[in-house]
């Protein structure tokens, strides 16, 4: 209640102090996924953030901002009368931030806040239109920015805007932006891991992705049964699935098990190498540039993908509703452990009969001289599945 008269007053009356302190309140728990999760179900919320974007004060503005970027989905940004002014606001804010030492620390929380943003398509697309990439290119190029605070944040970033192509043709042909990032995959830094691992993603996205998808498949030769693709703040549930999955027989890969090589690489083999790729579908997994990463490869190579519902009440919107749309989901979230894992190797058992009856056919199209042979082989192993 106190929230909304304060928040409702009209954006040139309003309580400067008051309204400052509440919107870093209510940042403070959108870090909560729990009232996460509730606030996104208040109505008024969103409007009212939206109107406090318009108020004359900087910190206001950027902290309604934080805000807006935890609680928007993609139907609530296509509502926006102008969601442009999302990529300008923020280029904006980033460029008269960024040679201010007296502003790095607002700075860098601009950048942790945009990455809330550039999961969804249209502030991708307006980001790039209003020339955000030269911004965040030179945070990489120029050796003045903090690894971690900076450069991780914002090759996260570039990785998200690389899935669209106009992104992507731009950064792949700036040889000075893509020496410094062979250069950042390949430090050895103990402390720098992760900066190692975004810069390689990124390097995988923008050259090496196309050919890896047009690589054939051998679908008689899976060396896994099942790749788990999840987010690792959901790792409590997923490695529940994991061990039972390998308790009832199922050869399973997670990315724990990558332990020779570049993370993506590893990933992208485990993909490749697997009969069905479980997509664990929560908010952390929309939000992650990495899953993202992992459910495009699988989806462009036309992987059989069985999505999992691991967060009750979320639906999936934006390129995740785009991979999983058609699909059934196994719920995890709403319903008992055991019961929805049952349901998930029923699922499991459904696609690989499927598979199998493809293979007949196409093995009888091709062979029909032989066909009474392939034809029995084939149904003995469809039989052996079943049971």
């Amino acid at each position: 209640l106190f929230l909304s008269s304060t928040l409702s007053f009209p954006s040139n009356k309003i309580n400067t102090s008051a309204t400052r302190t509440i919107l870093q309140m209510l940042y403070n728990f959108t870090l909560h996924l729990n009232v996460l999760n509730y606030m996104k179900t208040m109505p008024i919320l969103i409007p009212m953030l939206l109107q406090m974007t318009e108020v004359d004060h900087v910190e206001i503005q950027l902290n309604a901002y934080r805000c807006l970027g935890k609680l928007m989905r993609e139907d609530d940004i296509k509502k926006m009368a102008n969601p442009s002014k999302i990529a300008c606001v923020y280029i904006d804010f980033i460029t008269r931030t960024i040679d201010d030492r007296a502003q790095t620390r607002r700075f860098h929380s601009l950048l942790d806040s945009l990455k809330n943003f550039v999961q969804h398509d249209q502030v991708k697309t307006e980001l790039i239109k209003q020339q955000a990439l030269t911004i965040l290119i030179k945070c990489i190029v120029e050796p003045r920015f903090d690894p971690i605070k900076v450069q991780l944040i914002v090759l996260e970033i570039l990785l998200a805007l690389s899935f669209n192509n106009d992104a992507s043709v731009i950064l792949r042909q700036n040889q000075n932006f893509i020496t410094h990032i062979r250069n950042l995959s390949s430090k050895t830094n103990s402390n720098q891991t992760d900066l190692q691992r975004a810069a390689e993603g990124l390097l995988w996205k923008l050259e090496k992705e196309v050919e890896a998808v047009a690589k054939s498949t051998n679908v008689n030769l899976y060396k896994y049964d099942i790749m788990i693709s999840y987010s690792h703040k959901d790792q409590d549930v997923c490695l529940q699935i994991h061990d039972r999955l390998v308790k009832d027989g199922y050869n399973v890969w997670l990315d724990r098990d990558c332990l020779r090589g570049p993370t993506m690489i590893g990933i992208a083999n485990a993909i490749e190498n697997s009969e069905h790729v479980l997509i664990c579908m929560s908010n952390t997994y929309k939000q992650s540039v990495y899953c993202q990463s992992e459910a495009h490869y699988a989806y462009e190579r036309e992987c059989r993908l069985i999505p999992i519902l691991i967060e009750s009440n979320y639906k999936p919107d934006g390129w995740l509703g785009i991979i999983v749309s058609g699909k059934i989901y196994v719920e995890f979230g709403k319903i008992d452990f055991h019961l929805a894992y049952n349901k998930l190797k029923n699922e499991i058992s459904a696609r690989h009969y499927d598979l199998l009856t493809r293979s007949l056919s196409r093995a009888i199209e091709k062979d029909p001289i032989r066909k009474g042979s392939k034809s029995l082989e084939l149904f003995q192993g469809i039989s052996e599945s079943i049971e």
